[in-house]
């Protein structure tokens, strides 16, 4: 039974994000996904999804509204590391809980592949992950909109047929097997550290990395707030 869930806004002081970090790890999370939707249908042009990373804004502001929202839509991504549902998981520890539920919408919540899932206590990068890889979803699906509104008039929804079938390719393949998801965040974690010794772009240094213990030659890569938006030209799509 999904849990009620409240809605706490009081992120403790004595946690501090080191918001470069983040945009290192948004963006390297970012160019590996888009990189592998190529050669399917939902693959981007180069030039698209250079805008993806161009357009990141990773934030770390309390707005005071109750909810410090993310959002996305073709032409900004942005993440909020002050996101209610980020604040729960923090306080979940001075609380004593050992997790708490980290809810999806309404409509979708209880699906198995997209909807919502128990956070360990703490475990503030699952939920970055989770909001970077909502918020591509919107990216991903405004773009294809704009770019042919007749062959992908069913992602005209906020969070309809078109956004769930890109959410659920995006949370199967890097998300919802917890091995593969601690794999997938230590790995682009690892990329935000080279990036920091070699004072390069993270993504510059992912070409000879591998997966442990893989020695293919191939393998190249470490492995209801629903907005009513008739329109896609409306400024974001916004995350709970």
């Amino acid at each position: 039974m999904t849990p009620k869930l409240t809605k706490k806004f009081l992120l403790k002081k004595s946690y501090e994000w080191n918001v470069d970090d983040q945009v290192a790890f948004a963006k390297s999370v970012i160019t590996q996904c888009l990189s592998e939707l190529d050669g399917t249908v939902y693959s981007l042009p180069k030039a698209t999804k250079q805008k993806a990373l161009d357009i990141l804004d990773v934030k770390n502001v309390d707005y005071g509204n109750g909810h410090n929202c993310s959002r996305a839509n073709h032409k900004k991504i942005i993440i909020n590391l002050q996101y209610w549902q980020a604040c729960n998981v923090i306080n979940a520890i001075a609380e004593g809980k050992p997790k708490v539920w980290y809810k999806e919408y309404n409509s979708f919540d209880k699906d198995p592949e997209i909807g919502g899932f128990y956070v360990d206590a703490g475990d503030v990068q699952t939920t970055v992950l989770l909001q970077v890889l909502h918020e591509l979803a919107h990216f991903i699906q405004c773009s294809l909109w704009y770019a042919d509104r007749k062959r992908w008039k069913h992602m005209l929804k906020a969070h309809g047929e078109g956004f769930r079938a890109i959410y659920r390719v995006l949370r199967n393949k890097y998300f919802n097997d917890l091995k593969v998801r601690q794999n997938f965040i230590n790995d682009h974690l690892l990329d935000v550290h080279i990036a920091e010794l070699f004072g390069k772009d993270a993504n510059d240094h992912r070409e000879p990395l591998r997966p442990l213990g893989c020695k293919c030659d191939d393998c190249l890569d470490l492995i209801e707030h629903d907005l009513a938006i008739n329109k896609l030209d409306l400024d974001y799509v916004e995350l709970r």
